[in-house]
């Protein structure tokens, strides 16, 4: 299983990753573990989204949930 991120396609910049990317990972990671696959991520991003619509859309537990315990 191969994890990464992307730049923007329309400005080319890195973009802060936001809940429902978490979300991705924590799934892509569930069915890695199911099927006994490696996982490799490329991760280039400057961290998680800083907003109150963030927030709102509940950044901070999706990261509780993909951080290792």
């Amino acid at each position: 299983m191969v994890i990464g991120s992307a730049r923007n396609p329309e400005t080319g910049e890195r973009g802060a990753m936001n809940a429902g990317g978490f979300r991705k990972v924590r799934r892509a990671l569930g069915i890695a573990e199911d099927l006994g696959l490696p996982v490799v991520t490329m991760i280039d991003t400057p961290g998680a989204e800083l907003s109150v619509a963030a927030e709102e859309s509940g950044l901070s537990r999706a990261i509780a949930h993909v951080s290792p315990t």
